[in-house]
């Protein structure tokens, strides 16, 4: 079956894995994320920020020209929150990223962010699309894409809903995706 009319992704963009936080502009942008998960909308709460807030803290305590030598500790209490990132970048830039966690046969996207440059274009339900075919890749029966508190997400999600055919999902209540 064919899939959903698909923008072209940028030129020479390619997707990392949180895996590959070693790359420093992969490093370097999880890091910046981790330590100001909500800079985009600071009012808004995140289960996430709450779970980091701690990591956040230590972190102030060192002196700002030291900060960069936390990069590999900061990736590996990311890891241990049992968070995940799918990081779409291009010659070091990054593009966009979908973080999320997996739990058994499921996967639960919580956060999607597009660099200023491309919003509202359709880059993040792009990105919402590969996040679901590595998902697939993955052996996932399902995916959850966020709980129903942020607008754009809900849009995306309703997208995916319309074009389940297309994507071959079968939406249900809860914000869910099933993979067929």
């Amino acid at each position: 079956m064919r899939g959903p009319r698909r923008l072209p992704l940028p030129k020479g963009m390619v997707r990392a894995s949180f895996r590959n936080g070693n790359r420093s502009s992969v490093r370097r942008h999880l890091v910046s994320w981790t330590l100001d998960p909500t800079q985009e909308d600071p009012s808004r709460q995140s289960v996430y920020a709450d779970k980091t807030a701690k990591i956040r803290k230590l972190v102030e305590k060192v002196p700002k020209p030291l900060r960069g030598m936390l990069d590999v500790p900061l990736i590996l209490a990311l890891r241990s929150t049992r968070r995940n990132v799918l990081v779409f970048e291009k010659g070091g830039d990054i593009m966009a990223h979908v973080a999320f966690h997996r739990h058994g046969k499921t996967m639960h996207m919580f956060h999607v962010w597009v660099n200023h440059s491309l919003r509202n274009k359709g880059y993040a339900r792009e990105a919402v699309a590969d996040f679901i075919e590595f998902a697939r890749k993955k052996g996932m029966k399902s995916v959850r894409l966020g709980e129903g508190n942020n607008d754009a997400v809900n849009r995306i999600w309703e997208y995916c809903a319309r074009h389940a055919d297309e994507y071959n999902v079968r939406p249900r209540k809860g914000y869910w995706l099933d993979l067929i």
